[in-house]
């Protein structure tokens, strides 16, 4: 149970546009697995998530409903942190019985919904697979964490020293009013204009071998490739031959793939971005990402270098006007559906591996949602390879089709 708790806080943007997403349901939350190698003492693990807890208020917070249900909820942060750690033990279990027990557990933490008024929303649970081997699982509220948050909790709760900061963390209660109070400072007219031009709604990608027009429910099926070497080397050579980054390259094949295969010649992806465009937010925990319309209009003699060049310049001038992105129709009690991208795109650098102390930690999953979509690609690079990640809302593409688009 959490402790006595603090006055309420105002939801951020982004929280309060994820609070009416999730109305409808969703897997809305930030999950991992951490692989535990050596001897790991039990007391130094929880008196670490202690500690992350006492600097990070958003890991004690929950979140109370307001009353008509059309009010904007509040924030509310535990005056004192209470993290704990379910323990299980599976050391009886062959490794192929203990492989898909964590399978299943996975499923099922995905599918679970959090408690939001009551709390703790940070939860921690440490699989014994050996005497030498653990799993860590992790699982918060996106409300709470977005994948960049995820990955620089994993490298404080593993001891590496250069994830941390000696200064006072930024709250993220803090984050919330600075962002309400963008709408009102000196660049707001000129960050409206720039998003005026960019625009995306109401208009949106027709999706390949989507079923159906529309549907109310929300829930994601994954399916996942890894690029063998050769590929990625020719990745690299593009890359650098074009002179952009590795996700404005990737981001530009996606549009391609969905420009040939949708038929039409103006495609618009979300596009997450980190909402760290200050340092004082790069050591933040919370829901701090953005998902932002890339809008092209492409042609049969169109070049993909040239596509790739537009879209690093275009992410290059959109973070910086990120925090100034409002997407219409998130008003209370307006009446409206949410709307959303149908199409989506991330790219995410997610925490590898790290040996400290006589013990290996490796990330082995993760997963992380705070947007709703039809089908949205993820390009994981982690220990410098490149994965892919197929999401799709199963209710509205098949994953049949879905494998078909992956390969």
């Amino acid at each position: 149970m959490n402790a006595r708790k603090s006055e309420g806080h105002r939801l951020s943007p982004q929280q309060l546009r994820l609070w009416r997403l999730q109305q409808q349901g969703g897997p809305y939350l930030s999950l991992c697995a951490l692989q535990i190698e050596g001897k790991i003492a039990l007391g130094e693990l929880r008196e670490s998530l202690q500690k992350l807890a006492s600097r990070h208020q958003i890991l004690r917070t929950s979140f109370e409903a307001k009353r008509p249900p059309e009010s904007d909820p509040l924030q509310v942060v535990a005056s004192r942190p209470n993290p704990d750690i379910q323990q299980s033990d599976w050391t009886g279990l062959t490794q192929p019985m203990q492989q898909e027990r964590l399978d299943g557990l996975l499923l099922r933490l995905r599918l679970q919904p959090f408690h939001l008024e009551s709390g703790p929303l940070l939860e921690a649970r440490l699989i014994a697979l050996a005497d030498d081997r653990h799993i860590l699982l992790l699982r918060l509220p996106s409300l709470c964490c977005d994948a960049w948050s995820l990955r620089h909790l994993l490298e404080q709760i593993c001891g590496d020293s250069s994830a941390e900061s000696a200064a006072e963390a930024l709250q993220y209660s803090q984050f919330a009013q600075w962002q309400h109070g963008l709408a009102e400072d000196e660049f707001a007219a000129q960050a409206e204009e720039f998003w005026k031009r960019h625009q995306a709604y109401p208009a949106a990608s027709r999706i390949p071998f989507r079923q159906g027009t529309s549907s109310d429910s929300f829930a994601v099926e994954i399916l996942a490739a890894r690029l063998n070497p050769a590929l990625q080397a020719a990745l690299a050579r593009a890359v650098r031959q074009a002179g952009v980054s590795r996700q404005a390259f990737l981001l530009a094949v996606w549009q391609t793939l969905l420009w040939r295969l949708g038929e039409q010649s103006e495609v618009v992806v979300g596009t997450a971005l980190d909402g760290r465009e200050f340092e004082l937010l790069r050591s933040g925990l919370g829901l701090y990402s953005r998902w932002l319309p890339v809008r092209n209009r492409l042609t049969a003699d169109f070049e993909i270098e040239s596509l790739a060049r537009r879209i690093h310049q275009f992410l290059a001038e959109a973070a910086e006007w990120q925090g100034y992105f409002r997407q219409p129709g998130n008003s209370p009690g307006n009446g409206q559906a949410v709307a959303y991208f149908g199409a989506g795109f991330e790219y995410e650098k997610r925490f590898g591996q790290l040996r400290r102390q006589g013990c290996t930690f490796r990330l082995i999953h993760q997963f992380s949602c705070s947007e709703r979509f039809d089908i949205r690609l993820v390009c994981i690079r982690q220990d410098g390879q490149l994965g892919l990640e197929l999401h799709c809302n199963p209710l509205l593409v098949r994953l049949s089709d879905g494998l078909r688009l992956l390969r």
